[in-house]
């Protein structure tokens, strides 16, 4: 193990006990607030209309190199919004294995769509987590010029995803992959995930700004 994987792992433990203990010592309700905050968030996105945007589509695991409902749903989702503004484009986001990544898969499934909107397509393929994905896309960003991003993926997801860009100080908007909430119980053990991860995210990088932890707060922002 180098050095940087072992701080890596110190400071995820460190943060993830730090967020354990406000959840017990409250009783749950510190998680029960993030649960609501990811419910509210996934109910009540609407479908953006933003002209000229740069679209920033989270990609999502592959399963035997193919793209499961959920990735498709932000694939379409993308593509309708593509279609519908000739003056916005899309980073693809998402890395794998190479000559599959996400990024590929998702060029591959646009383009296959509608081999004109090639041109409009970036592809970010190394990235492996939602952290990642937007500190590489906000970079691409700068690079092209672009300063309004819409973040693309399904709606259990904007609530993490927001609260990466917020840190990121990225200028953005969500757009839901479905048009609405699908209640289903692989859509509930999503939310209770998203809402832990989002907790640990929230709770963690307050307490690094509050000890003055500079190398946890950097691993976020």
């Amino acid at each position: 193990m180098n050095s940087h994987d072992f701080y890596r792992q110190r400071d995820t433990l460190h943060s993830l006990c730090a967020t354990l203990c406000a959840c017990v010592l409250s009783a749950g309700l510190i998680y029960l607030m993030y649960l609501v905050r990811v419910v509210r968030i996934a109910v009540t996105t609407r479908e953006t209309n933003s002209q000229g945007a740069c679209l920033l589509v989270f990609g999502k695991r592959l399963a035997s190199g193919l793209p499961d409902l959920d990735f498709q749903a932000r694939i379409h989702a993308a593509y309708r919004l593509l279609t519908a503004d000739p003056h916005c484009h899309a980073i693809l986001l998402g890395g794998g294995q190479p000559g599959s990544t996400e990024a590929d898969v998702a060029f591959h499934q646009l383009v296959n769509l509608n081999p004109r909107l090639a041109n409009r397509l970036r592809l970010e393929a190394q990235s492996e987590n939602t952290l990642e994905n937007l500190r590489n896309a906000r970079e691409l960003m700068v690079s092209t010029g672009s300063r309004q991003a819409v973040l693309i993926s399904n709606r259990y997801h904007l609530a993490r995803c927001a609260q990466f860009a917020h840190q990121m100080a990225l200028e953005f908007e969500l757009h839901p992959a479905e048009s609405r909430m699908p209640w289903n119980a692989p859509t509930a053990l999503a939310v209770l995930r998203e809402a832990f991860c989002l907790c640990w995210l929230d709770l963690g990088t307050r307490w690094a700004r509050l000890i003055g932890h500079t190398r946890m707060v950097k691993r976020v922002t």
